[in-house]
């Protein structure tokens, strides 16, 4: 099947006086507004999208989100998954995309209670590409000699992946700790994960090993977050920060 000629023929270049596309259809702001009817339906309620369409979403407060859209199926166009991404924003210059820091943490935060207490948290959507990485640091405190009811655990995505416990982490007022992680996307499930203590038990150093996690969903905002529980006295997180490095291009 031939492509479908257009019907005017012009022998001349536009120059739009106007700082946004020639075609309005070609760009957006969130990644949202691709599968927002409203955005795309006019005072007569009909929608002029096509297959093949190519659609710039610019402006996310997710960068990872930003980026160049491919559209398959236009009569299902509210389904995300009628869109392809086919440039990130690690292939095009939109946003930052080299490694920066995502978020740093100064301020201390202790638990509360006996139950388990949220320290830090942050929601990522970084890992777009296999490859990326997240990098994190966790400084925490135990000011108690309580050898028991010691919890401190590490989750991504809902799955936790290491815990100090009990006797491992008491002693003094001034008690440290150092968590030291980098988790790096495999697929679009699985990712892989190794975890550094310091300052742990006797040993000074202590490398918890190679981890897998999986069942991932990297579409949709994962929660990275460092919690504390501490049945006597207070677990503090000091301070700490979260590292995006993209895979090689």
């Amino acid at each position: 099947m031939s492509r479908n000629k257009g019907t005017f023929n012009i022998s001349a270049n536009f120059e739009p006086l106007v700082k946004a596309p020639f075609d309005a259809r070609t760009k957006v702001n969130l990644y949202s507004d691709l599968i927002d009817p409203s955005a795309w339906t006019d005072s007569n309620g009909n929608v002029w999208l096509y297959d093949g369409a190519t659609v710039s979403v610019s402006n996310d407060a997710s960068i990872s989100k930003n980026g160049l859209y491919f559209l398959a199926n236009s009569s299902s166009y509210i389904n995300q998954n009628s869109w392809t991404k086919i440039l990130s924003n690690s292939d095009i210059s939109i946003g930052n995309t080299s490694c920066r820091i995502l978020k740093d943490f100064y301020t201390d935060v202790s638990t509360s209670g006996t139950g388990e207490t949220d320290l830090y948290s942050y929601p990522t959507f970084q890992l777009v590409d296999d490859g990326d990485k997240l990098e994190f640091e966790y400084s925490i405190n135990n000011t108690g000699t309580a050898a028991t009811g010691v919890y401190i655990k590490n989750y991504f995505a809902g799955n936790y992946f290491t815990i100090v416990s009990n006797q491992n982490f008491y002693g003094s007022s001034t008690a440290a700790l150092t968590i030291k992680c980098t988790i790096i996307r495999t697929s679009s499930t699985t990712a892989l994960l190794r975890i550094t203590l310091i300052g742990f038990d006797s040993y000074g150093i202590c490398d918890q090993g190679l981890l897998s996690l999986t069942s991932l969903d990297f579409t949709i905002s994962n929660i990275l977050k460092v919690t504390g529980q501490c049945a006597t006295n207070s677990i503090t997180a000091k301070f700490g920060y979260i590292e995006y490095k993209p895979g090689i291009i």
